[in-house]
């Protein structure tokens, strides 16, 4: 990497000793062979990816703060795909454009894209990949239902959506009601976090456990909504 880049993928998942090690990599930019007696020096831009919240690991004495703090000189976060179902469908074009063979078009109907956005897909992009490779495979229809679905996906949303979703259809509607998707979706989202907040579920860690995004991303919607 000297004179480039590396890139530490999954780095919560280094043991402490690990972490100690890549420390004094990262502050000193030098490193000792096996055996060797001299320092060796680099030059290179370390990045890292934790698919977990560090400051988590942090507090349970499972991840160096120094190690944290020194890599994060500039930090992205990526949403998991539970907490963007919007973009669900443009993700689905997307792969059946990956993986369709030429003249075996296919895609997805408006129902199984609604039952797939009420998953909430634990193994976020990669888990919705898979899935929209297999049946495209599998499937010998053109357009793939929500019949076609596995069963497991058929039946995500039934009981933990709340009513106020769930209870849609017989809700009376205008076209004057009508409000852009997104908003629906950041309302509906308070709505839920504020009812799972009086449940007193624990502190903020046990609460966005239950919730299923980090600590991190609770605050920030915690903020956002209020």
């Amino acid at each position: 990497a000297d004179g480039g880049d590396i890139f530490l993928d999954e780095i919560n998942s280094l043991s402490l000793p690990l972490q100690a090690k890549i420390l004094g990599v990262v502050e000193g930019r030098g490193f000792y062979r096996v055996g060797g007696i001299e320092p060796v020096r680099r030059r290179f831009r370390v990045m890292a990816g934790a698919t977990v919240d560090l400051e988590d690991l942090i507090s349970k004495g499972e991840f160096l703060a120094g190690l944290f703090y020194r890599l994060r000189v500039f930090s992205l976060k990526i949403p998991s795909l539970r907490e963007r179902l919007e973009d669900i469908p443009l993700l689905v074009r997307h792969f059946i454009a990956k993986y369709c063979k030429q003249g075996d078009e296919k895609k997805f109907s408006d129902g199984a894209l609604e039952q797939m956005m009420r998953y909430s897909w634990p193994g976020n992009v990669r888990e919705l990949e898979n899935l929209v490779q297999g049946l495209m495979i599998l499937s010998p229809e053109k357009t793939i239902d929500t019949d076609d679905l596995p069963e497991w996906l058929r039946k995500a949303g039934e009981t933990t959506l709340p009513e106020e979703i769930r209870n849609l259809e017989t809700v009376p509607m205008t076209r004057e009601q009508i409000i852009p998707l997104k908003k629906f979706i950041q309302q509906a989202e308070r709505k839920y976090i504020d009812r799972v907040m009086r449940l007193n579920v624990g502190d903020k860690i046990d609460l966005a456990k239950a919730l299923g995004i980090s600590r991190s991303s609770l605050y920030d919607k915690i903020r956002y909504f209020h």
